[in-house]
């Protein structure tokens, strides 16, 4: 397989997810307006997307797993701290995409325009 299919797939990939996962949604566009944000599940959950731990950690593991999201060990403290990827052609991407998600969507979903 060439790497400029591997390539698409990615960006297909990724365009599904923020397309059809509105807890991936609300979290890539909170990083695409803050994008210095860090934080742990908990404070993701809580303060950025008022969601749940549980779904917004699931979220958050399908984000990395795209690269969208990238996480850090705190040490001692046993916990990860989930940022946005520094790769700028996939931040550019990402916008790209909100941004398209928006419009397929009609608006945002009522817990992102609170944010």
């Amino acid at each position: 397989m060439t790497s400029h299919r591997a390539g698409n797939r990615k960006v297909a990939a990724i365009h599904d997810l923020l397309t059809h996962d509105p807890v991936c949604l609300e979290i890539v566009h909170y990083l695409t307006r803050n994008s210095g944000a860090a934080d742990t599940v908990r404070g993701i959950a809580e303060w950025w997307i008022k969601r749940d731990v549980p779904t917004t950690l699931e979220a958050l593991l399908r984000l990395q797993e795209s690269g969208i999201v990238e996480s850090y060990a705190i040490q001692d403290y046993g916990a990860f701290v989930y940022a946005y990827t520094k790769n700028p052609i996939l931040r550019y991407f990402v916008t790209r995409c909100v941004a398209g998600a928006s419009r397929e969507r009609g608006r945002w979903p009522d817990r992102v325009e609170g944010l």
